[in-house]
């Protein structure tokens, strides 16, 4: 990134809780619009290469849901590449009445 500032734009939103930690209507504020960033800049194809860090954290903290995500792959021109990179082991879901955690995935992808 210090090497081509001019191509390349980092955004972080989120209040910056901690995973054990409960979140609030507060964290869910920042989460909808960088949403709602990301959606715009993808749908009109600005950069090629959109990647969304640790996305899972938002997911599973119900900030964000997986609607959504499919939403933003709906709308995203052929010439962008969507990356969702997860945290390791923090993707937390619901089957057959018990808990697991997923075992995350991460994920790079080089634009051409």
């Amino acid at each position: 990134m210090e090497r081509f500032p001019e191509r390349i734009t980092c955004r972080q939103y989120g209040s910056g809780c901690r995973l054990d930690e409960k979140v609030s209507g507060a964290d869910s504020r920042p989460a909808r619009y960088g949403l709602e960033e990301v959606r715009w800049v993808t749908a009109r194809g600005r950069y090629r290469l959109v990647i969304l860090d640790e996305l899972n954290i938002a997911v599973s903290f119900g900030l964000l849901t997986v609607e959504d995500l499919i939403d933003l792959i709906e709308i995203k021109p052929a010439h962008v590449e969507l990356v969702f990179t997860v945290l390791q082991g923090v993707f937390e879901r619901e089957t057959d009445g018990a808990r697991t955690i997923s075992p995350g995935v991460s994920s790079t992808v080089a634009g051409k």
